[in-house]
């Protein structure tokens, strides 16, 4: 079976400056379908970003907030410092649209009542959209509109899987249209301003070995050119390199048919088979994304014994070769509330 023992770093860019551009924007949108680490890389990249001296907040949209746990924190829905350079929060479309109606509205105190209300219950679970466009205007407003002291200087969105993500994406493009001229108009269009500047913002896109992931990645990476949103980078996670390959094995059953010290020889060799097809597979998904995609591709290779905030403190390493050397694995705990 022909293997491709090329190294995964050949001919790409180092990982460090693959990372050093994303975190070269204010807003790094993370998106991947579900399964394939995105939420443990955004924690990866919004950890890197704090120790670059990066003021960062990593937001999510899930309310169990995964992200947040992985720091140690629970859900919050406003930004809860993990450390001196770095926050976490939830994107809650709900919340998000009450703190924007106190800030515009001047209803003071009605605005309590108004909330408790069943028609505006109604009109929040009608209106088409309105949670998931709140939901960026928070981010929004976390980067423009907040206080001076207050401001995120970068932030790391954790999007939810694909499908939603597009149409989180989508949502401001489609609200311009729909309220043109009004005030949800005007905040929709300066949100997809904010998407849409190549400056300040950039997807990075997640996938896996597996077919349907790297579809899935090239599927999203046409939608999000079509809809104006810059990519980054293509992060492949849980990449298995070649260490052995079929001539290797068949060395290996030849030796075994000589003697009789190897024991189950056919269980290795189905093994070590299926080794060989992962790498395989590996291998074709990285030339897909490298060839057809216009982004720099950062290779993950799979770490099976680190989970949780140990994975997230070595993935941010490993983001810098040089930090990976002098890691020092004793310390493998969350930070503590």
């Amino acid at each position: 079976m022909p293997q491709n023992n090329r190294a995964p770093s050949d001919g790409l860019p180092s990982p460090s400056a693959i990372v050093a551009g994303l975190l070269a924007h204010r807003l790094i949108i993370v998106v991947g379908k579900g399964g394939v680490g995105k939420t443990t890389l955004s924690a990866a990249l919004a950890l890197r970003a704090a120790e670059n001296g990066l003021d960062t907040v990593a937001a999510e949209t899930d309310r169990r907030a995964p992200l947040a746990a992985l720091f140690g924190r629970g859900p919050s829905l406003g930004p809860l410092e993990v450390n001196r350079r770095l926050a976490v929060v939830v994107l809650d479309g709900r919340r998000a649209l009450e703190e924007y109606l106190r800030l515009t509205l001047p209803f003071g105190s009605l605005l309590d009542a108004i909330f408790s209300t069943k028609l505006y219950e109604h009109f929040v679970a009608a209106a088409p959209g309105l949670r998931e466009l709140m939901m960026l205007g928070k981010v929004y407003y976390g980067m423009e509109r907040c206080p001076q002291d207050e401001r995120w200087e970068t932030a790391v969105l954790d999007a939810p899987s694909t499908g939603q993500a597009l149409g989180l994406l989508r949502m401001p493009f489609s609200a311009r249209q729909t309220f043109s001229g009004g005030v949800v108009g005007r905040e929709a269009e300066n949100i997809g301003r904010l998407l849409q500047d190549p400056r300040s913002t950039c997807a990075a896109l997640v996938s896996t070995p597996d077919h349907l992931s790297v579809k899935e990645t090239l599927d999203n990476a046409a939608a999000l050119k079509s809809l104006g949103v810059k990519i980054g980078a293509v992060i492949l996670n849980r990449f298995r390199p070649a260490t052995f390959n079929a001539g290797d094995l068949r060395q290996l059953m030849l030796r075994a048919s000589r003697s009789r010290r190897l024991r189950y020889p056919e269980h290795i060799s189905r093994l070590a088979l299926a080794e060989i097809q992962r790498a395989a597979q590996s291998s074709h998904a990285l030339n897909s994304l490298v060839n057809r995609i216009n982004a720099p591709v950062l290779v993950i290779q799979v770490y099976d014994r680190l989970h949780g905030f140990a994975l997230v403190k070595h993935l941010c390493a490993s983001f810098d070769p040089d930090a990976l050397e002098q890691e020092v694995f004793a310390d493998t705990q969350a930070p503590r509330a």
